[in-house]
């Protein structure tokens, strides 16, 4: 059975939907297709969302979000009923659905949660309706979905190329431990990425992703994590600047870094003792220099 399933019967299953963080972002020049290629090292974290799909009659996808999050559509507009519809179109399989996403991933923050979403929903219909349609060709639907979502089909921790979806897992030897601080802001991706200068970045990245595959979760240093879309998020947002400063302040972490377009920041620590410890003083620290309150997450890899 599949890590993210957590029940399954006969008319329904309920499935993790973990957060993602980019441990490195490399951002190049913009393709054909109009998106711009990438290099990236995603890791799936324990911070999750749940999705819960049950089988109904008719042929209709209902989709429900608990609780309602501003800027996270229920209904046909949210991603978990694009990739039921394309699960469906490629499958030829007919039949109704009701899908409860319960929410705890913040939307627009970078962590990858609608994409998530996407991805269990597909994982989830696949053993539901016993397609055994293997991640490959699952991977393939997801891409049709969003760039994101087939790193999710494969999970934990991997190598994604191209626009997200070329994705080659890696065992990552070891355990990572971070605190995640989204500071409520919402940021659109679309935003980062028209205000994005390739030539105010560096392809460093590549190089620094192969050495990562020898060495112990242990030995990563803050060094090494990189974005290219941090200096862009940083200008347009100087409130994620000052929360990321106020981070390096506490002196707990390894690094810190922005998750991939943004909101969320995260930092690296070296246990999970740590990470409980310097959430406690960001809760404090941050909210001095916040306009609004920050919510702060402790999690781990998978």
């Amino acid at each position: 059975m599949n890590y993210k399933v957590v029940r399954n019967n006969l008319r329904s299953i309920e499935l993790l939907a973990p957060a993602k963080i980019n441990l490195f972002l490399s951002v190049g020049k913009k393709r054909r297709d109009g998106f711009h290629g990438l290099v990236t090292l995603m890791q799936e974290v324990s911070l999750h969302d749940r999705v819960r799909i049950r089988l109904r009659a008719g042929n209709s996808i209902r989709v429900t979000v608990v609780p309602a999050v501003k800027g996270v559509p229920s209904g046909r507009k949210n991603l978990v009923c694009k990739a039921a519809e394309a699960f469906f179109r490629h499958t030829g399989l007919k039949t109704g659905i009701e899908i409860t996403v319960i929410k705890k991933v913040p939307a627009g923050a970078g962590l990858g949660g609608g994409s998530s979403d996407a991805a269990s929903t597909l994982i989830g219909l696949d053993c539901l309706l016993k397609t055994a349609l293997g991640r490959k060709k699952l991977s393939e639907i997801a891409a049709e979905i969003g760039s994101d979502v087939p790193f999710f089909i494969y999970g934990r921790t991997a190598l994604c190329r191209g626009r997200g979806e070329i994705v080659e897992p890696f065992a990552l030897r070891g355990k990572l431990y971070y605190v995640i601080v989204f500071p409520n802001i919402a940021v659109s991706t679309k935003l980062i990425y028209e205000n994005f200068d390739l030539h105010l970045t560096k392809d460093v990245l590549y190089g620094k992703i192969i050495v990562l595959k020898y060495v112990n979760a242990d030995s990563i240093s803050g060094s090494l994590l990189f974005n290219s879309l941090e200096p862009v998020a940083f200008r347009l947002f100087p409130r994620l600047e000052t929360a990321a400063q106020v981070m390096r302040a506490c002196g707990g972490f390894k690094g810190v870094l922005l998750s991939g377009s943004g909101s969320a920041i995260y930092g690296l620590c070296r246990n999970k003792e740590m990470a409980i410890k310097t959430a406690e003083i960001l809760k404090r620290r941050l909210g001095r220099y916040m306009e609004k309150k920050s919510d702060i997450f402790v999690a781990q890899t998978l």
